[in-house]
């Protein structure tokens, strides 16, 4: 019994003794792989470098660490810290992928290798190809970072089974090429097929085919431009988002707002926040406005404005026509054109519009009412629907362009046919039914008339009464001159009287003298007396 127990103690401790064994060789197996060393395959000649633990490597040197491996002519192995330093070259390969340099570094304790001057990087699934002058390479991320002149180019397998490349270009690069994620930043372009997308930053997603751009973005899609401060741009849906200072141009057609949608794969355009339509002699404003191109997406099909809508339309003169001007308002407007030339507009809601010729600024033509439906030819107004509560004026013109009368008129419903040739209304059919139809027509010649015939009477009433005026004016001064002059001549002769008194009183006293002298003492005497 006891030698039986004895054997079952020793058998449990070779049991354990195996079992620690085991342990052992499979954590020391996992710390080996874990701090694998970098291995020389081969080198020509090698010498040691008067630092410690640095070797100098010559002549077809050859390096190889887990699965990566790099080539080079010359190279300088710090054994200690593990970084070997690479001249006359650098070729590194890795699973995924190589990189090709005049030079480069290799750290296996961060796992990175940095590579310089023309630099060359690629995958074996020829998913992507990288050149510029600095390039670092985080093996365990994947991670491919350039600061200096990269160009990045990504290879994508289209729906035809072809292959479609992106290239992207900017002042620093950074690619995941696990995610296939790339981060571009100062002065980036973006390029695909007839697609070039240019910001201050941009992102770009390469499974899902995403490019986020930030700061002067700007998209060229064949003839159509996008440019604002904030864009997103997906490449499989063919779709532009726009946000800030939103501009987009298409030949004559230009449009602004502050956020902007455009469809390519549809062709449409969508835009919100003070958006204007400019293209050239029509012009749309209102809260947003939603355009439609035709299949080829080169010419505008349609043009729907929701809320505060305001439409213009604008004719050049030609020759001895004068041109004209149509203005539409009212709560919803959408306008047809065909070969961006208009050819129907309809306004919905308080519908309100106008039309006059240049040279005829203060005589303008107006239909209001609820609805607004007008038709054009060649781009010209051929005729006018005004329906419910409809109220119009229109003003005749005669060939020496001035004005004759004008035409008011009422009722549920104006028809107006017009003739573009001379740019005139041709007929005006009214129709009444909720409210009664009347029209009239007043005689702007004969206004005119009586207002010069009584400005002409109130002219002739002045110079009339100017007349009696200035003829009493010339009698009150005979009158005034008349007695003056009977003044004047009464004393002039009270004067010829005086002085004809004191010369006989002087030729008096000339004669007697004495008599005189005995005169003023008899004189004196009698006073005396009394």
């Amino acid at each position: 019994m006891q030698g039986s127990g004895l054997c079952i103690g020793v058998r449990r401790s070779l049991l354990w003794a195996a079992l620690a064994l085991v342990l052992l060789v499979f954590s020391t197996e996992g710390a080996f792989a874990q701090t694998s060393p970098i291995i020389m395959k081969h080198a020509d000649s090698l010498a040691v470098a008067r630092r410690r633990g640095t070797l100098l490597l010559q002549g077809r040197v050859h390096f190889i660490h887990d699965s990566i491996q790099f080539k080079t002519q010359r190279a300088i192995w710090n054994k200690d810290g593990e970084v070997v330093q690479c001249d006359g070259g650098f070729l590194f390969t890795h699973p995924s992928g190589y990189i090709d340099a005049r030079s480069g570094t290799y750290k296996k304790k961060q796992g990175i290798a940095i590579a310089s001057g023309d630099v060359h990087a690629g995958d074996s699934a020829h998913s992507y190809y990288f050149t510029g002058e600095f390039l670092e390479y985080d093996k365990e991320h994947e991670i491919l970072s350039m600061p200096e002149k990269p160009f990045l180019r990504q290879f994508e397998k289209n729906k035809e089974g072809g292959e479609d490349t992106v290239t992207i270009v900017a002042r620093r690069i950074k690619y995941n090429k696990k995610d296939g994620f790339a981060e571009a930043r100062q002065n980036v372009t973006i390029t695909q097929k007839e697609v070039t997308i240019t910001a201050d930053s941009m992102d770009y997603d390469k499974g899902k085919g995403y490019a986020q751009a930030r700061g002067n973005a700007t998209i060229v899609h064949d003839d159509v431009t996008i440019s604002a401060d904030f864009m997103n741009y997906s490449k499989e849906e063919d779709f532009a988002e726009a946000f800030d200072h939103v501009k987009v141009i298409q030949k004559d057609m230009v449009v602004t707002c502050d956020t902007g949608f455009f469809n390519r794969k549809e062709n449409w355009l969508s835009m919100k926040g003070n958006p204007a339509f400019d293209m050239k002699s029509y012009h749309l404003t209102g809260d947003s406005i939603f355009l439609v191109l035709d299949s080829t997406g080169k010419s505008l099909k349609s043009a729907l404005v929701i809320r505060n809508a305001h439409g213009v339309q604008r004719e050049d003169a030609k020759k001895s026509a004068p041109g004209s001007v149509t203005e539409a308002f009212g709560d919803t407007l959408y306008a047809e054109f065909n070969g961006n030339k208009i050819e129907r507009l309809y306004v919905n809601l308080n519908a309100r519009g106008f039309f006059y010729e240049t040279d005829l600024t203060d005589y303008r033509n107006l239909m209001d009412g609820d609805r607004l439906d007008l038709f054009f030819k060649k781009g010209k107004m051929d005729k006018a629907v005004v329906s419910g509560k409809a109220q119009s004026t229109y003003f005749y013109v005669k060939k020496d362009r001035s004005v004759a009368g004008k035409n008011e008129a009422s009722g549920d419903t104006i028809h107006i046919l017009f003739d573009a040739a001379k740019n005139a209304v041709k007929t005006l059919k009214l129709l009444g039914n909720s409210t009664m139809a009347s029209g009239r027509y007043v005689d702007l010649e004969k206004e005119r008339r009586n207002r010069e015939n009584a400005v002409r009477d109130s002219l002739l009433k002045a110079d009339s009464l100017n007349v009696l005026t200035k003829t009493a004016d010339s009698t009150d001064s005979n009158v005034q001159r008349a007695v003056d002059a009977q003044r004047q001549e009464k004393s002039r002769e009270m004067f010829r009287h005086s002085i004809e008194n004191m010369k006989k009183a002087k030729k008096n006293r000339e004669k007697a003298p004495a008599d005189s002298t005995a005169n003023y003492v008899n004189s004196r005497n009698v006073e005396e007396k009394k």
